[in-house]
C-alpha cells in the first residue's frame, strides 16, 4: 500500500462470492480488511458478487458510500445487463444515492463450459460479446436516464 500511495496509485478491494474467492466475500468483510478510509485505498463493487453475497445492493452501497472507486455492472448470468434478474433501476438508483460518479465498467461474458476461455464456444463467440456490451451499454442508459 506505501509503494502505491508513493505512486500516487489508489488500491481497490473487490469482494468476490464464496465460489470464487475466499478473503472477503461481502462488502462488509472487503472495508474491514481496508481499514479506515483514505484516498489511496477504497471499494470496488460486481453487482455479480453482489447478487451472490449481499442482502440488497441499495444497503451495501450505503454501507460502502465514498469508499467506492469502482462499480461493475454485471448481469447475474454474466450475459447483457437486461438478460438476467437484476433490477437495474434500483442499482442505478442506490448508485445516485451514494452520489457516485466514478468509473463503471460493463462485464459479459459469451456462453460455455468455463466463461473465462473460448474454448468450446461457436465460432462468433466474439461477436456474441460484443452485442452483449453493445446491448447492455443501451440497458444502462435508459436505467440512468429513468434516474433522472
Amino acid at each position: 500500500a506505501h509503494s502505491a500511495t508513493s505512486l500516487g496509485v489508489k488500491l481497490l478491494f473487490l469482494p468476490v462470492n464464496r465460489y470464487e474467492g475466499f478473503l472477503a466475500n461481502t462488502a462488509a468483510e472487503a472495508l474491514a480488511l481496508v481499514g479506515r478510509p483514505d484516498s489511496h485505498s477504497g471499494i470496488a463493487l460486481s453487482t455479480f458478487h453482489m447478487n451472490l453475497e449481499e442482502r440488497g445492493f441499495r444497503s451495501t452501497f450505503e454501507e460502502v458510500g465514498r469508499q467506492l472507486g469502482l462499480f461493475y455492472a454485471v448481469e447475474n448470468n454474466r450475459r447483457a445487463l437486461g438478460d438476467g434478474h437484476i433490477d437495474w433501476l434500483e442499482v442505478c438508483l442506490s448508485l445516485q444515492a451514494i452520489e457516485y460518479d466514478g468509473p463503471v465498467v460493463i462485464e459479459c461474458q459469451a456462453m460455455g463450459a468455463d466463461p473465462l476461455l473460448p474454448v468450446g464456444r461457436s465460432p462468433n463467440w466474439v461477436d456474441e460479446v460484443f452485442s452483449f456490451a453493445e446491448q447492455s451499454i443501451q440497458h444502462l442508459r435508459v436505467a440512468l436516464a429513468a434516474c433522472r
